[in-house]
């Protein structure tokens, strides 16, 4: 389900808030106080080189792996984007969510363009 811009702010200005005011220092968000705020585990660990980042939601547990190869801009970005699926996607149920370099979309053109699909995908552009 694709969510209006409006809402996804409405969202982040939500998580940024619960998560008080040490979260965001000057215009930096400081994620790893959100993953805190919102009872997620980060791992940094030793991945495939291709593996961005993984959302592994079970029953109540959230954990989010990174990349330990990946520069922390990167890294900062990945648990930022998993933040994102966590936040904005159905997560009543079990779930994995492995995001590669393999899945990423390209960002030129619409949405619903067949640039975008992917055969092996298992979530759509308005996911990602």
């Amino acid at each position: 389900m694709a969510h209006s811009t409006s809402f996804i702010e409405a969202k982040a200005f939500e998580v940024l808030s619960a998560a008080g005011p040490n979260a965001l220092i000057g215009r930096k968000v400081d994620v790893d106080q959100i993953c805190i705020s919102l009872n997620v585990r980060l791992h940094v660990e030793e991945l495939e080189s291709e593996v961005s980042g993984v959302l592994l939601v079970k029953g109540a547990e959230r954990h989010i792996l990174v990349n330990k190869a990946h520069n922390a801009r990167r890294q900062r970005f990945t648990i930022g984007h998993e933040l994102g699926h966590l936040m904005l996607h159905d997560m009543s149920r079990d779930r994995v969510i492995v995001d590669t370099h393999i899945r990423m979309y390209q960002r030129v053109g619409e949405a619903t363009s067949s640039k975008y699909q992917q055969s092996d995908s298992m979530t759509s552009p308005q996911e990602e």
